[in-house]
C-alpha cells in the first residue's frame, strides 16, 4: 500500500486532491449557506461574502462621518431559502460591468460601492484534474543505457 506513495508526484497529487475537495465543499456549501465576514476601517467597509456558486467582496468607501468608530471584524452566516438566486436583496442596485461565467465586477448605484465576484469552478476543476493526473498516471521507468561496447578509439 505505501509503495503507491513513492515519489513526489503521488504525494503532491493527494495534497491537491484534499485542496480540490475543500474548494468543492465550499462551492456546494455556497448554494445553501451565506457567509459574510465584515471588516471595517476608518474609511472603508469591506464585506467578504459567499454567493451561490461564487465568493467575492464588496467595498463601500465613503464612510465620511468623522465620528464613525469602526466596530471589530465580525463573521455571520445564514441559510439561503429555496429559490433564492442571490442572497443580497439589493442585487438590483449593482451595475455590472462584467458578469460572465460567474465572474462579476460591478459598481453600486451609489457610486461608492465596488463589487467583485469570483466563481469556485476555476479553482475546483483544475485542482481535481491535476490531482487525478498526479495520482493515476504511472511514472515512467527510466531506461538505463548500456555502456558503449565499441569506443572506436584511434590509436597510433
Amino acid at each position: 500500500m505505501w509503495s503507491f506513495f513513492h515519489g513526489w508526484q503521488r504525494k503532491v497529487g493527494v495534497v491537491t486532491l484534499v485542496m480540490a475537495l475543500a474548494v468543492t465543499g465550499m462551492w456546494a456549501r455556497s448554494f445553501m449557506i451565506l457567509d459574510q465576514v465584515r471588516l471595517y476601517r476608518k474609511d472603508v467597509f469591506r464585506v467578504l461574502v459567499t454567493t451561490p456558486g461564487s465568493f467575492g467582496w464588496i467595498d463601500h468607501t465613503d464612510l465620511s462621518a468623522s465620528s464613525f468608530k469602526p466596530p471589530p471584524p465580525s463573521w455571520s452566516w445564514g441559510y439561503l431559502h429555496v429559490g433564492d438566486t442571490h442572497p443580497d436583496p439589493a442585487t438590483h442596485l449593482i451595475t455590472w460591468q462584467i458578469h460572465v461565467l460567474g465572474f462579476g465586477v460591478g459598481k453600486g448605484v451609489f457610486n461608492n460601492t465596488d463589487v467583485v465576484l469570483i466563481p469556485y469552478w476555476p479553482f475546483a476543476i483544475p485542482l481535481t484534474l491535476l490531482s487525478a493526473h498526479l495520482i493515476l498516471w504511472k511514472p515512467r521507468k527510466r531506461e538505463t543505457s548500456a555502456p558503449p561496447t565499441n569506443l572506436n578509439l584511434i590509436s597510433n
